[in-house]
């Protein structure tokens, strides 16, 4: 899972995607949130029931699926560099990332 903070005036010129250190691309959020301003303690998890509205009216909290699928790192390592890359595709606002963390679940096996 991950989960963002950040402050931005207009939360729908936004695109947002985590990269593994192996290069795989996960798209979290892509011009969603209307006009919404900030994401707080925004948490996107597979295991959510809906994407991110087109507009919220107020900051958007809570836990929300992904666009893409978090599923697809599933195998990688997770040691090296993970970036999330965040993209104004309009002028005329800006922000700031406060905070984003990573929640990674890893699973042994055991062969009988």
């Amino acid at each position: 899972d991950v989960t963002i903070n950040l402050t931005h005036t207009a939360l729908d010129d936004l695109d947002i995607f985590l990269i593994s250190p192996a290069g795989t691309r996960v798209e979290l959020m892509t011009d969603r949130g209307g006009f919404s301003d900030n994401l707080v303690n925004t948490t996107f998890d597979d295991e959510a029931s809906t994407l991110p509205p087109d507009s919220s009216g107020g900051p958007l909290t809570g836990s929300w699926l992904p666009e893409g699928s978090l599923s697809d790192f599933d195998g990688e390592s997770v040691t090296g560099t993970w970036t999330l890359e965040i993209t104004d595709d309009a002028a005329g606002d800006a922000g700031s990332l406060t905070g984003v963390t990573l929640s990674i679940s890893a699973v042994d096996y055991c062969m009988p």
